[in-house]
């Protein structure tokens, strides 16, 4: 009954009682990514000299041509967790305070805690299907689109736990993903799962190809929206699908005569004109005001409704 006579359980992961304690920890240790290191070798019962096997690998980004302030960024993954957890951490000068930066950004992340208390079975093994980037690819979009680091506030998910005792076996948790930094809010839900880890990750996975989330991180929203236009324009859709017209009309500055701003109209057979309109700019740069009317568009509710089901409507009958 001692500690020696226990290596039955060597690859067995414990239940962490307090996680708030555990990051409050991490957070306050003067070398955060070495703690998260020998926890990681606890849990799964390994001995910290082992050479083979190293549960954390580092990525790191070095801009020579950000301030000294920002110059290193590191992203760490957990490849022998269930789900292969990872985070970025904030940007340092130095690349000892990014690597700890980032160990306090996984210890704190919650796909970091559902790998460690999940069902171990259920989700190392069966990988077949499953992207376990997909929640780095979604984020990495948003902020290539921001052009800066977002917060989990920002970028967040939800997971709806239904409860052991449900009709379906399977389906026992749904995540959602909202998209707090986007114009217009956007939210989308995964498909049900059978582990809170994999509900997150089909949250981001049907975010990657939901089609309003596609126009707003698109780098040219302006161009994403006119690929979808063309599609919808098919005579072989339904009515309720089809768009007849996307334009774009120049107009001067109510306030300042030597600026325009762009009025984008996206006209529905079912629906009729969707209009808003770009922020003021130079004449220029008046594709970044049709870009900003574009996002203004997506932003309301009802276009982005109308959106999916067209969409959707045009990828089940297969038009591309």
């Amino acid at each position: 009954g001692g500690r020696r006579g226990n290596k039955r359980q060597k690859q067995q992961y414990v239940r962490v009682p307090d996680f708030r304690r555990f990051r409050q920890e991490v957070a306050k240790h003067e070398n955060p990514w070495q703690f998260l290191n020998n926890f990681v070798l606890k849990i799964q019962g390994r001995d910290p000299s082992e050479k083979d096997g190293n549960p954390m690998k580092f990525k790191i980004f070095t801009n020579e041509t950000a301030l000294p302030a920002y110059k290193h960024k590191v992203k760490l993954k957990l490849p022998t967790l269930d789900g292969q957890p990872y985070a970025w951490g904030k940007p340092w000068p130095n690349l000892t305070s990014a690597k700890h930066s980032a160990a306090k950004a996984v210890a704190k992340s919650d796909l970091f805690e559902i790998s460690v208390l999940g069902d171990r079975a259920s989700q190392l093994q069966k990988k077949t299907g499953v992207n376990w980037e997909a929640q780095w690819d979604l984020q990495a979009c948003v902020e290539e689109k921001l052009k800066r680091a977002i917060t989990e506030e920002e970028l967040k998910y939800v997971v709806d736990d239904a409860g052991a005792k449900i009709e379906r076996a399977g389906q026992r948790f749904v995540a959602r993903v909202d998209l707090k930094c986007l114009k217009g809010q956007p939210s989308v839900v995964g498909l049900a799962q059978p582990t809170a880890l994999r509900a997150i990750l089909s949250a981001a996975n049907r975010a990657m190809r939901d089609p309003v989330v596609q126009v707003l991180i698109a780098g040219d929203p302006k161009d994403e929206l006119g690929v979808f236009a063309r599609r919808l324009q098919s005579p072989a859709l339904p009515t309720a699908a089809r768009v007849h017209g996307l334009r774009f009309e120049k107009r001067e500055s109510r306030s300042n005569a030597s600026r325009v701003f762009a009025l984008v109209e996206l006209t529905s057979l079912e629906q009729g004109k969707f209009k808003a309109v770009g922020h003021d700019v130079d004449p220029g740069s008046w594709y970044k005001s049709k870009n900003a009317a574009v996002e203004s568009l997506f932003s309301r509710e009802e276009v982005q409704r109308w959106f999916r089901n067209a969409v959707q409507i045009e990828r089940e009958y297969n038009f591309s």
